[in-house]
């Protein structure tokens, strides 16, 4: 019982706590996920038909800032664990 619960923790602790080429990869995928909602709201602010509306494209234009700046934030941290 105590071995299952101590490896429970251990996947627990690994899944929480991820190393740094993990936080890496995953700034990284953020900041182009986010770059590309960034240009899908200009494209949808700039080119206005019935497909999207206007407050629809400024709520994925700011997901998409979001998402960069998580993704930056990510990849400092990844590139902090090197020093």
């Amino acid at each position: 019982m105590m071995k299952k619960f101590l490896r429970m923790k251990m996947w627990w602790v690994l899944l929480l706590a991820p190393g740094k080429k993990t936080l890496m990869a995953i700034g990284d995928d953020l900041r182009k996920v986010g770059v590309n909602a960034l240009s899908v709201g200009i494209v949808g602010v700039v080119v206005t038909g019935d497909t999207i509306t206007g407050d629809e494209a400024l709520l994925v234009l700011l997901g998409g800032v979001i998402l960069w700046l998580t993704g930056v934030i990510l990849t400092g941290m990844g590139n902090r664990e090197d020093e």
